[in-house]
């Protein structure tokens, strides 16, 4: 008897380890502590002193020269920055961002020193292009400010700032650093919930073989097929699987909703009742960056959005790496219709997915361009969102004001249609 049931035994014991690995897999990772943010103001321009015309209260008295007499100055308003203005800061960060008042149009360039004291292009920043909706408790409670998005400068300690377009004033430098996490590994929950099953379902039938007699034996294994057929059927047939995502959990379980208290004016993320459309961004981020890297510029944005935007969480519903490796952004659930900050006043309804990489111009990698029709596949399944009309998948310009995702990345917005409707009952 004893021998009978060690192979069925085993395999049971095999199915609990490929769920207990699959559960640590997408669990809490040990981290080194959330990202660190410092707003460092940069130098302004001086101020001109105007010189205005003697009142009669400066009129000297008779008999002294008028050239003792000073003249009545004024400082005038503060002046506002012109391009080819100029500041260099010291700093320990790898995400550099600005802030500032007046012009909207404004554009900077960054470049950071390299060891060779060198001075390197790390890339060009403007106004962001996101945000809350308006009216919502997150919208009411955001900064109302220029801000940039954050640019990936990898670890620099000295960076230079550069006025290239527009007007500004109170230009504030926003140094974030993102310290390395380690492993965090994707759930790839399809394969490992399909062999769990597998090895289960064989285990159980070859106890049932070995202790069950008779026509009660038949009866049971006949019992338990009709089990694991509703278990495991799929939620569409033909439905395209979940892709491998690294959870929002898994990258972020020590960063908390609502980091700053109240700020965000609510206390949980917003569900909406489906999934209409899926909106494609980039983050307007530098292309150089490792694998290694792709969760501490998640975790940096994090800490942008939450800190200094003053939203919720991370804007993003979801975010791809140039290697494929996609996120889970704002916590809520990956299969649930969470409200992001990723389109403001088009976030309700919708999943914002981002590219991690500026797409202006470079093109999207092969593998981000796979992972992201896998996932909006997924997620429209999931909802029964109907792919068929154009605007199922739009670029972030396509409601709002901005060039957003960029033209090489909105170019291939026909393609991931076609490739999404083709995958999707």
């Amino acid at each position: 008897m004893l021998r009978r049931l060690a192979v069925p035994l085993l395999l049971v014991l095999g199915a609990l380890a490929v769920m207990t690995a699959s559960a640590a897999r997408g669990g809490a990772q040990e981290t080194p502590g959330p990202p660190e943010v410092e707003e460092l103001p940069l130098d302004e321009a001086p101020a001109s002193v105007e010189e205005i015309p003697p009142s009669e209260a400066t009129v000297p008295p008779e008999g002294v020269p008028p050239e003792t007499v000073p003249p009545e100055t004024v400082p005038p308003e503060e002046a506002p920055l012109a391009p080819g203005w100029q500041a260099e800061v010291a700093v320990d960060a790898n995400l550099i961002a600005l802030k500032w008042a007046g012009d909207g149009g404004a554009e900077f360039a960054v470049e950071a020193l390299a060891q060779d004291r060198s001075w390197r292009h790390a890339g060009d920043i403007g106004l962001h292009d996101n945000g809350p909706d308006p009216g919502t408790p997150e919208g009411d409670a955001a900064v109302v400010r220029n801000v940039s998005e954050p640019l990936w400068t990898g670890d620099v300690s000295v960076v230079r700032v550069t006025l290239t377009a527009g007007t500004a004033t109170e230009v504030t430098l926003v140094a974030i650093d993102s310290p390395p996490v380690g492993d965090v590994p994707s759930v790839p929950a399809q394969q490992a919930g399909a062999l769990a099953n597998g090895l289960l379902a064989a285990g159980i039938a070859g106890v049932i073989a070995a202790l069950v007699p008779g026509r009660r034996r038949l009866l049971a294994l006949g019992v338990l097929a009709a089990i694991l057929a509703v278990a495991c059927a799929p939620v569409k047939q033909g439905a395209p699987g979940m892709p491998s995502i690294v959870s929002r959990h898994a990258w972020g379980h020590d960063l908390p909703w609502n980091a700053g208290g109240q700020q965000c004016g609510q206390s949980a993320p917003t569900i909406a009742s489906g999934v209409g459309f899926a909106v494609v961004h980039h983050t307007v981020n530098s292309n150089a960056y490792s694998s290694d890297q792709s969760v501490q510029i998640v975790r940096g944005i994090w800490a942008y959005h939450t800190g200094t935007n003053g939203w919720c969480d991370i804007g993003y519903n979801f975010l791809i790496d140039r290697y494929g490796q996609i996120f889970e952004g704002r916590m809520g659930g990956w299969d649930k219709a969470v409200v992001g900050a990723h389109a403001a006043g088009f976030n309700t309804g919708s999943t914002g997915v981002a590219f991690i990489g500026d797409h202006q111009v470079t093109p999207v990698p092969g593998a981000a361009q796979a992972s992201i029709v896998d996932l909006i596949a997924w997620k429209f399944n999931v909802h029964h969102t109907d792919p068929t009309p154009w605007n199922a998948i739009v670029g972030h310009r396509d409601v709002n004001q901005t060039a957003c995702p960029g033209n090489a990345a909105y170019s291939l917005l026909p393609g991931f249609r076609s490739a999404v409707q083709a995958r999707v009952s």
